[in-house]
């Protein structure tokens, strides 16, 4: 056999192995993802995409998953809730997620804690940590496309790169023993501002356009929601900073366009009186602490019932 007969051998041969490790890969990280712990981030996203089922659902990023008491808003609206709000992760992810739930069944609410300011360019709106269900939902995967470029469909074929920065989560996470989430995706932040972070301060106009993409995902989200019949409420929670009369408007504008259009109402809550001289009440300047969740849930759970009861 000839020199150069055995190298495309040997590199045959290889390339079938690493596709057979590659295949176990993927069989074996999706049988671990299914039984992480609810309480994990790795395990609220996979909860969030293929298990939960709850008729109230609460979204967002971290704001919505420490601002929320969910058990005190399931009590009060007689309805089961979840909180499936993950910390940094966005409006492209959030709509993601939101699309995985509407393939498997339609929720009656969604309160969506969507920060006024999120369709920003420059803003955070990370998508990769969805990849290993790029396979499990049509919409899911077309807003990893839109996000990340049609190239996505040839790299998402190796399983490796399907979990690339999520595998060592699963491992390590595979040691917990998986539990129900008794807080049901709530998730209070103990401890207040102090000395001069008490000092209210103005920020600055920022300046960014709106994200077209980004756009185009909340507002394909926003109709696909009101079309099948789910009440859509969103949010944005309590800041501990002065109202700039002069901030840049754009993105907020966009958000209020699209919900208007489709019927939505926004509860713009950046700035209640009650949180406004309040440090007591805040973690830092963009998060509520425990003690302020007793005080912001009860007006939330007021604004959604009186969304319900026209």
């Amino acid at each position: 056999m000839k020199p150069l007969y055995k190298l495309l051998l040997v590199l045959l041969l290889l390339f079938v192995v690493l596709l057979g490790v590659d295949f176990l890969v993927g069989r074996v990280l999706d049988k671990m993802a299914d039984k992480l712990p609810d309480q994990s981030e790795v395990g609220l996203t996979h909860l969030s995409v293929k298990k939960v089922d709850a008729p109230v659902l609460i979204i967002g990023s971290s704001r919505a998953r420490h601002h929320y008491n969910t058990r005190q808003i399931e009590d009060s609206l007689g309805m089961h809730a979840y909180t499936i709000a993950r910390d940094a992760h966005f409006v492209s992810y959030q709509s993601a997620v939101l699309n995985s739930v509407l393939d498997r069944y339609t929720p009656k609410v969604v309160l969506w804690e969507c920060g006024l300011n999120n369709l920003f360019s420059k803003e955070r709106d990370a998508v990769h940590c969805l990849h290993p269900y790029y396979y499990d939902c049509d919409s899911l995967r077309s807003i990893i496309d839109k996000k990340e470029g049609a190239s996505m469909a040839v790299k998402m074929r190796l399983n490796m790169y399907r979990y690339n920065g999520v595998a060592s989560n699963i491992l390590m996470l595979s040691r917990s023993a998986a539990r129900p989430d008794t807080m049901q995706g709530f998730l209070p932040i103990k401890g207040n501002l102090k000395g001069n972070d008490t000092i209210l301060k103005m920020p600055e106009v920022v300046a960014d356009t709106v994200d077209a993409v980004r756009l185009d995902i909340f507002k394909n989200t926003i109709k696909r929601m009101r079309d099948q019949g789910v009440t859509v409420i969103l949010f944005d929670s309590p800041v501990y900073e002065l109202e700039n009369p002069h901030r840049n408007m754009a993105s907020e504008q966009a958000i209020k366009d699209v919900c208007a259009q489709y019927g939505v109402p926004v509860f713009d809550n950046r700035y209640l009186d009650e949180f406004r001289n309040s440090p007591e009440y805040f973690f830092d300047p963009t998060h509520i602490n425990k003690e302020g969740t007793t005080v912001y849930t009860p007006i939330v759970i007021g604004q959604v019932r009186s969304v319900l009861e026209k």
